[in-house]
């Protein structure tokens, strides 16, 4: 979002993850769209992954973390909301 500042012309700019600086870029219509995961989720099947691979020795399955593409006019949509704005 700073670089798009000082350039002379617009461009789009796309972000991935939820921080606050993040959220509030797509909220003022800096950043284009996103890709949130539920960081939450990423961090309980990082555990259960550790766990079985240390059981097994390997990991046989490899987990799919969901992702949601969200742009300024579905932020506030309830599901993208906890993507955006988790409790911590």
């Amino acid at each position: 979002a700073n670089a798009i500042q000082q350039g002379e012309r617009p461009v789009l700019l796309y972000g991935v993850g939820s921080t606050p600086a993040i959220a509030a870029g797509l909220e003022r219509g800096k950043i284009t769209s996103l890709v949130a995961e539920n960081v939450f989720s990423k961090g309980y099947l990082a555990v259960e992954a550790t766990a079985a691979a240390a059981r097994r020795g390997a990991i046989l399955d490899i987990p799919y973390i969901s992702f949601s593409i969200i742009r300024q006019e579905t932020m506030y949509n309830p599901e993208n909301e906890k993507l955006l704005f988790p409790v911590t």
